[in-house]
């Protein structure tokens, strides 16, 4: 399909006028570069040095760069699959490592992976440089790129960053890689790069015809600019630079994109560190929680002063009833007294006893009247 060429004015790129949220380490030539958010400023330094959580970016431009392939069985086990196709294929030995970042379930028997053989002893000897108790996330340009079409949801799109010496381009949405590749340059001057943007524009053309990838434009992304002036290429679809952000290299300024999309990465797409996926979230905010530990340290603290005055006031309280208790029932059981003719019960209940059979006994006239029976007839006692 033909399309009319375009090409977006060098006024387009844009510097960032924002707060950078996060240091980062990059790999530049050869050189480990530390880029200072509170400064503003790039420094050759060491990510081992590093006191705090760090981001670093190491590439390994010299290499193939990024592949995907399919492999047929069970998802579980796709990259194994993978791992030894590549091994039957003479792409992978000893000295190499299989590195997968993603895989995505295709078919029921089918699977997409995206992987890179990376040689280990350098591998080995990057990730020993980032090993540092505060924590540290390695990124290459492949993870951080899937980042960002993970974190751009359902929508296709088309993203290219250029670094040092080569550009690399990813192509679909969060839930599927339609085309990724690496390509070699062998010179930084955007004049040049005709070449390498012909690949690149063959190659979205691809992507929309073959795999129903609905491109709008093609995100542009600088690692590392010595002036804001620069051409962007020129292809087909427009071509959408992200911000960049200045700092001073010594007496010299550069700009990066590359703080702009720190806080999309993955940790999970990592070479190192994915074990820090809870710490960049934790760093963010780590001021505040350091804040309210301490201030929840100084209110229990109180509290339990506080509290510990009141038990000791209630302790002493306590022991002072306890001893009154014991003097009163000391008082009580020492206590004797005397009842008031106490002496003269005893006679009276005899007395009481004497009248109750006094009362039941027969009145004397009748006692008489039964004496005198014996006497003559018309013989009576009258009352």
């Amino acid at each position: 399909m033909d399309r009319t060429k375009q090409m977006i004015p060098s006024s387009d790129w844009q510097q960032a006028d924002t707060a950078v949220r996060h240091d980062f380490f990059l790999q530049w030539k050869g050189r480990t570069l530390f880029f200072s958010k509170d400064k503003r400023g790039i420094f050759s330094s060491r990510v081992v040095d590093s006191k705090s959580f760090m981001y670093a970016f190491f590439d390994f431009p010299q290499e193939d760069g990024p592949e995907k392939t399919y492999v047929q069985g069970d998802f579980r086990f796709a990259d194994v699959l993978a791992r030894r196709q590549a091994e039957q294929r003479g792409d992978l030995g000893n000295e190499s490592v299989f590195h997968v970042y993603k895989k995505f379930r295709t078919g029921r028997n089918e699977s997409e992976l995206i992987y890179h053989i990376i040689p280990r002893d350098l591998l080995e000897k990057t990730k020993s440089q980032c090993q540092i108790s505060a924590g540290c996330v390695l990124l290459d340009w492949t993870g951080l790129l899937l980042s960002l079409l993970k974190k751009g949801g359902s929508k296709d799109q088309a993203i290219a960053l250029h670094a040092d010496s080569s550009i690399l381009m990813v192509v679909g949405n969060s839930s599927r890689v339609k085309f990724i590749r690496r390509y070699p340059m062998f010179s930084e001057i955007h004049d040049n790069m005709g070449n390498v943007m012909g690949m690149i524009e063959h190659d979205l053309e691809i992507c929309r015809r073959e795999m129903s990838a609905d491109l709008s434009e093609l995100q542009w992304i600088e690692v590392y600019m010595s002036s804001p002036q620069a051409k962007l290429p020129r292809i087909s679809i427009p071509v959408r630079p992200w911000p960049l952000i200045r700092y001073n290299h010594g007496k010299k300024k550069v700009w990066s994109s590359l703080p702009l999309l720190l806080d999309a990465v993955d940790p999970g797409l990592a070479l190192y560190g994915s074990q820090e996926r809870y710490v960049r979230p934790l760093q963010m905010i780590e001021k505040w929680v350091i804040f309210f530990l301490l201030a929840a340290a100084l209110s229990l603290g109180a509290i339990y002063w506080m509290n510990k005055g009141i038990e000791d006031k209630l302790s002493n309280r306590i022991a002072v009833l306890e001893s009154e208790v014991d003097y009163f029932e000391q008082i009580v059981q020492d206590y004797s007294y005397d009842i008031y003719g106490l002496d003269v019960v005893p006679q009276t209940v005899d007395l009481i006893h004497d009248l109750s059979r006094a009362l039941s006994a027969p009145p004397p006239v009748l006692i008489w009247n039964l004496f005198f029976d014996s006497w003559p007839e018309g013989w009576n006692l009258s009352k």
